[in-house]
């Protein structure tokens, strides 16, 4: 099935981790080949300019760095053809340059596969249509029971992953992720693991809670609606530039408490719950049977699984009835089974050359073929 993909590539990260992963997905028996993002044309089409318009109104760049992005796109799509590239792959593709390499691709009818990290240390996410909320992971509750039937090895158990869990080691000098075991001195709370930590930093398929800003402001006003004794417990992104406590500090009547150096997994386990935008904590959260609140877009949201919250209201609703969250246990094993088994990489198998792109495209075949009988 991957007669159509000749000769892969893969857009240079500028992280040695990332750019490893994803050389290990062979194409045909061989590793992609690396392509700059900075590579600029001076001949820029009307494609380039509207890709670099939409990224401008997406993410407010200024005029000067939209010319530029327009040449660098220009320059992705030519190294592209020149090299006869026909499939591309990005790490994430949501955002920055290697947002732009996925329009660049698409402007010249090039497949990509997407990465990102899996919700564990040791998996990923490898799809051909994106990652996270853009992923190609069903949603109709209704798909996974057609899965199980037809799924002829045998199941892996996603609770016995359950210890393999760790918290992210902080890159900067910026928080800790210091242990804690005693919390008798703490009343109950919610825990809210922030993905960026400084306002006008963007959220990818946030909606209407799109930096940290906006999020501290909903999460300070629907506080108050707390049973007694409650609060909301926010950590920084051990690893995002910026400090959350000028955007706490403009409230200090919500019942927000910023925890900068507690472990995050320590924080998730003592806590009665969590919120989230669509971090993928609030998918850790499940291993702990942990009621979740999700905001944005995910595909872990929503169908019983979690407790969704479009817009202040809602979110309000759902914290004065914090000590009475629920969610149905069937539903995550539904997903999370699916998830274990055929779906998220284990690393192992990357490396070894064991899943490659004949068993991506595979694996998306059977699961589109899955959906067209529903």
């Amino acid at each position: 099935m991957t007669a159509a993909f000749g000769n892969s590539a893969y857009l240079e990260s500028n992280d040695e981790f990332c750019d490893g992963v994803m050389r290990a997905l062979l194409c045909n028996g061989q590793p992609p080949r690396g392509i700059s993002p900075r590579r600029a044309s001076l001949w820029v089409g009307p494609r380039a300019i509207s890709d670099a318009r939409a990224l401008q109104q997406r993410h407010a760049i200024g005029p000067v760095k939209t010319l530029v992005t327009a040449a660098r796109h220009a320059g992705i799509a030519r190294t592209l053809r020149s090299d006869r590239i026909d499939l591309l792959y990005v790490w994430r593709g949501l955002m920055g340059r290697a947002e732009l390499g996925a329009l660049a691709a698409r402007s010249e009818g090039i497949a990509c596969v997407y990465f990102e990290g899996g919700a564990l240390p040791g998996y990923f996410q490898i799809d051909m249509q994106g990652v996270n909320a853009r992923s190609s992971i069903p949603r109709d509750p209704a798909f996974f029971a057609r899965w199980r039937e037809s799924w002829a090895g045998p199941l892996l158990d996603w609770r016995s992953l359950h210890e393999t869990i760790s918290a992210a080691k902080p890159r900067r000098n910026l928080v800790a992720q210091t242990p804690r075991v005693d919390w008798s001195n703490e009343g109950p709370f919610l825990f809210c693991p922030f993905q960026a930590n400084a306002a006008g930093e963007s959220l990818p398929d946030a909606g209407w809670v799109s930096d940290p800003a906006d999020l501290v402001d909903a999460l300070a006003q629907a506080s108050h609606a707390l049973p007694e004794g409650w609060h909301l417990r926010l950590k920084p992104h051990p690893n995002a530039r910026g400090d959350l406590s000028d955007l706490v500090a403009r409230h200090p009547q919500a019942r927000l408490v910023l925890d900068r150096d507690t472990n995050s997994l320590d924080q998730l386990r003592a806590s009665r719950g969590v919120v989230t935008v669509n971090s993928a904590m609030g998918l850790q959260a499940f291993f702990d049977d942990k009621p979740v609140i999700v905001l944005g877009e995910s595909y872990f949201s929503g169908s019983g699984r979690t407790q969704t919250a479009r817009n202040v209201q809602d979110l309000t609703q759902l914290l004065a009835r914090a000590d009475r969250l629920d969610f149905s246990p069937v539903a995550r094993d539904d997903l999370m089974t699916f998830l274990f088994n055929d779906f998220f990489i284990p690393e192992a198998q990357l490396r070894s050359g064991a899943f490659d792109v004949a068993a991506l495209v595979d694996r998306h075949a059977r699961h589109q073929a899955i959906l067209n009988t529903m």
